[in-house]
Formats: C-alpha cells, sequence, structure tokens
C-alpha cells in the first residue's frame, strides 16, 4: 500500500480535468444525438467520486468518475445492463480505463419519495435478491470487470494481509496499526474462520453483494416496473447474504432501534430479512437460511472494511482520524452505529 495520499479533489477540480470531462461529454453525447443545453455542474466532490450533471434535450445525465480503487463500477454497470436489462440505468458511455459513467437520470431515489418504512425496504431487499439470483453464475464475467470477489473462505486470510498492511503504515498514521490493534485482530481470526465455515454447509451460491444497499441506491419504479439499484462503486462477489449487513445498520438509525442480532431484533427487522431469505426458500428450509444470517453479517462487515480499506491512499487525514474507531470495529467485530 502506498502511503503518499493522492489528493482527487485537487483534479476533480482543477480547469484541465474539468475540460476533459466536458469535451467527452459532449462528445459522447452528440454521438448518440443527445444535445447538451446548459452549463455542466458538479454537484458533488468527494475522495472517492464526483459527478457532473448535464442538461440536455432528452432530460438531465449524470456523469461519474470513481477513485482508481472503485473505477470497476462503470464497467460493471455497463455489463449489469446486458445481463439484468432495466435493473440498472443503461450506460450512454462508458470509459474503462478512466472509470468513467455516463447515465441518463434514474428520477426520484426511494428516499426522496418517503420510503424508509418496512414495506420500501422489503421491497428493496427482496427485489434485490432476485437481482443476485439472476447474476449468480456470472462471476467470472463480473469479476472480470475489476469487482473484488471477496469469498468467506478467503476472508480471514484478506484480512491478515490487510491489518500486515497497516502495520506497515508509518507510526505516525492514523491507522497504524498497534500491537493491541494486532492483537484484537488475532484474536478475530477464528470467529471469521468459524462464520466461513459455517456458511460453507449451507449451498448458497454467490452473487453480487451491493455493500451499501438502502433507500439512496434505489431509483422509486413507476407502477408495473422494478427498481433500478445504483452506486456500485463498494459492491463485491461473495456470499449474497452480506449484503443485509449496511441495509440492518441503515435501518436501525432509521427507526431508532438496536441493530438486528440472532439473540433478539426489532419485529421489522426480523419480518424483513425473512422476506429476502425467502427468495432462497428453495435452496434451504427457512430455519436453515435464517442460520446463516449471523455470520453472513460477520463477514459482510468485512467486505464494508475493504471498500475503506482500498480508499486509504486517497482520504484526507482528518477522515482518517475521524474513522479509527470504525475501522478499527468493522476489522476486529465491535458492534458499530456508523456503516
Amino acid at each position: 500500500m502506498t502511503t503518499a495520499r493522492v489528493d482527487l479533489v485537487a483534479l476533480w477540480t482543477s480547469a484541465a480535468w474539468r475540460a476533459e470531462a466536458e469535451d467527452w461529454i459532449r462528445d459522447q453525447l452528440g454521438a448518440a444525438g443527445i444535445v447538451v443545453t446548459g452549463a455542466i455542474e458538479q454537484p458533488r466532490v468527494r475522495p472517492w467520486s464526483t459527478q457532473l450533471v448535464v442538461p440536455t434535450d432528452r432530460g438531465r445525465y449524470w456523469f461519474k468518475e470513481n477513485n482508481p480503487a472503485m473505477a470497476f463500477e462503470a464497467a460493471l454497470v455497463a455489463r449489469l445492463s446486458d445481463l439484468i436489462p432495466g435493473r440498472v440505468l443503461d450506460p450512454v458511455a462508458v470509459a474503462a480505463d478512466r472509470g468513467w459513467l455516463l447515465v441518463p437520470d434514474g428520477g426520484r431515489t426511494v428516499r426522496e419519495t418517503g420510503g424508509a418504512d418496512e414495506a420500501s425496504f422489503t421491497r428493496i431487499l427482496t427485489e434485490y435478491a432476485e437481482l443476485q439470483r439472476q447474476l449468480a453464475g456470472h462471476g467470472a464475467e463480473l469479476v472480470g470487470t475489476g469487482l473484488p470477489a471477496l469469498e468467506p473462505e478467503r476472508t480471514a486470510d484478506h484480512v491478515a494481509g490487510q491489518v500486515a498492511e497497516l502495520a506497515a503504515l508509518p507510526a505516525g498514521h492514523p491507522l497504524h496499526a498497534r500491537a493491541d490493534l494486532l492483537a484484537r485482530a488475532a484474536g478475530y481470526r477464528p470467529v471469521l474462520v468459524a462464520a466461513a465455515d459455517r456458511l460453507a454447509e449451507t449451498p448458497i451460491p454467490s452473487s453480487l453483494q451491493h455493500n451499501d444497499l438502502h433507500q439512496n441506491n434505489a431509483f422509486a419504479a413507476e407502477p408495473g416496473h422494478p427498481l433500478q439499484f445504483f452506486d456500485f462503486g463498494d459492491a463485491v462477489w461473495g456470499h449474497p447474504f452480506c449484503v443485509l449487513h449496511v441495509t440492518l445498520v441503515v435501518l436501525a438509525q432509521e427507526w431508532s432501534c438496536d441493530e438486528w442480532s440472532v439473540t433478539g431484533a426489532d419485529p421489522r427487522l426480523d419480518r424483513l430479512v425473512d422476506a429476502y431469505l425467502e427468495c432462497w426458500s428453495d435452496l434451504a428450509p427457512l430455519a436453515e437460511l435464517r442460520r446463516l444470517v449471523e455470520p453472513a453479517l460477520v463477514i459482510g462487515r468485512l467486505h464494508r472494511y475493504n471498500s475503506w480499506h482500498r480508499l486509504l491512499p486517497y482520504l484526507p487525514k482528518d477522515m482518517l482520524e475521524s474513522h479509527v474507531g470504525y475501522l478499527s470495529s468493522l476489522l476486529c467485530g465491535s458492534v458499530s452505529s456508523t456503516r
């Protein structure tokens, strides 16, 4: 891991980058017979991505560039649009080598339509499960886009490698792994191994784990149409049930309730988990599927950490410092209310 920070915010706010991006956008839209009708705006710049909004004679279009660790999203979305038509926005253009993605506006998100209730999240989870079922068996081609693969049986060794990288960071780095973290991570390894072993006992096919599935990352659908999902920059290929981690954390925050636990949870969370699992109940009895949720959440926390770890060269020091506790909790299994 490089310790020199790459300032992508400075790059993405530079005149040279902006001119190059806008020229590409105009060329791609023009080739599709679409006319830009006004000034292109940049509503969001973050260390992990930036977006441009483009007014045209056919409505708004969105351009996105991710940081290099998540640049695969552009090629992934292009492949998904072929494999699961109508479930993601169809790109107008992709520059896979740059991580550039140009798509039409998807309308309002589920959150923007007021969807934070049980029915809305039931729909998000069950429709995403349908998508996962469709994509199972397409791992090689999706991983071929650059999508990280993080199967349960690889997790313990993968995390050990990441902890070693943290230990190799300079002593003054906010995430330098000191002896206490190394000891906690070593103590947590048997938990990861046990979770992977438990998941392996029931043959559920690997699929696309969105890794940030909630109401802000699904477009509301017109009657008779399915939801469309977006923002796949955190995604991994792995056990599908790991997708529940972020959704359940978000719901605990939205509903001001405790996070889901096998020893007892808000009944609404239990119903949502069961609704998701029902989509897999042709593969195993529901009671058996329920026993997979806890180990899937253990692995899912490490999927979430993986996204942050890949971002480390691009995050400013103050952001790293503010996330030290959260990131160490993901690595070592502590419960945290921050997703």
